[in-house]
């Protein structure tokens, strides 16, 4: 009986009214005969490793991840019966890889003899391994291939901050514990993304522990602490999520005494909140009425974190006639009485008329920021008073009646003092009369 190298077979099929057919084909070939050995031993030569590699390019340590090691072999009579590793350079033993789809083999008779590994220790770095490979008739061949280990970093596996809710310029607390079987060296919160700067927590009992102010910079709403952890090799890990299963004794009894779970993994932040604008009351402000109506410029403080966008003032009795709204707009950009653009100083105009009542008036200030954060009230008291009668000096000037009388009592005390001094030195008459007239 021959060997047979290939089968192909036709199934027709018919389908339809008007008796069509379709062909399923199949078709088998022969790769390679495994047994009975068809190559004797003369002819056989020793397989050889082409090379070791693993499949995601890196592993990390300390049970950080599973690799897939992969041996490439070469055989030109295609077959090799076994192929080791020896993994005591990471703690391990002797261990078979195969190339029947199992253990992370991809694909059945590639050459690819596969298993999976992973590094327990604290091994960083290259390391290398020793491949043996025997085939069917015992021609043993040895090679040696490097894998690359990456440091996995310090790892944070308790985390909170108290409070973790608060406005701009608040004050938060920060606990945290960390790990790493290098010895963790630092930890320090990174706040440069939002202006700040980083602030280093200090290890007590094995915990860290530190505070923070919140940046002005910081957008309103829930936003992300980031952190920055550096081990005793100096590998610093940048990071805004925490290990919440943490010291999983059930997976460092697979993965080793260095590994902390990452099946949950909860994100570190904290929630900003907004306020409202700043409105910095210039206390009582104090207005003159003339016999005509006048305009009177308010100006008023008014900041916020996020920037101001609009602010207004009801003037009440100030309200000028034209406008129809209860609330007149501010301006900060050099218009519409606004003497500095872009300098924090919100003005408005008012209106002084005549008939306007003397005493006390009420103008409120209200303002938002640029997420619709409005502002309370902030009430002003404008006091309204007659203003000074003038008059008009010799050479044109406007002499206020307070001055005038200033200089009349002046004037007066001035004459008063000549005369006293005048008859003080008046010289005695010869008749022996005194100054004053007596004898």
């Amino acid at each position: 009986m021959g060997l047979l190298s290939s089968v192909n077979r036709v199934l027709e099929i018919p389908y339809g009214d008007e008796n069509e057919t379709a062909n399923f084909t199949e078709s088998q070939m022969v790769e390679r005969i495994l047994s009975p050995s068809i190559i004797t031993a003369e002819n056989n030569t020793a397989p050889t490793l082409v090379e070791l590699y693993l499949e995601e390019g890196i592993i990390y340590g300390e049970g950080g991840s599973v690799g897939t090691l992969v041996a490439h072999i070469n055989d030109n009579e295609l077959n090799v019966d076994t192929v080791t590793v020896d993994l005591s350079p990471l703690g391990g033993g002797l261990v078979d890889l195969n190339d029947r789809g199992l253990d992370g083999d991809a694909t059945i008779g590639d050459n690819r003899f596969t298993t999976k590994i992973l590094v327990p220790g604290l091994e960083v770095g290259n390391v290398s391994l020793n491949v043996t490979a025997t085939d069917t008739w015992g021609l043993v061949t040895t090679g040696t291939g490097d894998i690359e280990i990456i440091n996995q970093g310090p790892r944070l596996y308790a985390f909170e901050v108290l409070p973790d809710t608060g406005p701009r310029g608040a004050v938060m607390i920060v606990n945290a514990q960390a790990y790493d079987g290098h010895g963790v060296e630092s930890v320090m919160i990174d706040l440069r993304e939002s202006r700040g700067g980083l602030v280093p927590l200090i290890q007590l009992n094995g915990v860290w522990i530190g505070n923070f102010t919140v940046p002005d910079s910081m957008t309103p709403g829930e936003q992300a602490l980031p952190l920055i952890l550096t081990d005793g090799l100096g590998k610093s890990v940048f990071t805004s999520f925490w290990h919440a299963d943490g010291m999983n004794s059930s997976l460092q009894a697979i993965y080793g005494p260095h590994h902390i779970s990452d099946e949950i993994m909860k994100e570190m932040s904290i929630n900003i909140l907004n306020t409202a604008p700043l409105i910095i009351n210039p206390g009582i402000q104090t207005v003159e009425k003339g016999e005509t109506s006048s305009t009177v410029v308010l100006e008023v403080a008014i900041s916020d974190y996020d920037g101001v966008l609009v602010a207004q003032a009801n003037l009440g009795v100030f309200t000028p006639f034209t406008s129809q709204a209860t609330w007149q707009k501010m301006y900060d950009d050099g218009s519409n009485g606004d003497a500095v653009a872009n300098d924090g100083i919100y003005s408005v105009e008012m209106q002084v008329r005549s008939s306007i009542p003397i005493g006390t008036h009420e103008v409120l200030i209200q303002a938002s920021d640029v997420y619709g954060k409005v502002s309370p009230t902030t009430s002003i008291a404008v006091q309204l008073v007659e203003e000074q009668s003038v008059l008009t000096g010799v050479s044109g000037s406007i002499l206020t009646t307070g001055v005038l009388l200033g200089i009349l009592v002046v004037f007066g005390i001035g004459v008063t003092a000549i005369v006293v001094i005048s008859i003080r030195n008046r010289p005695e008459s010869e008749q022996g009369q005194d100054r004053f007239g007596f004898n």
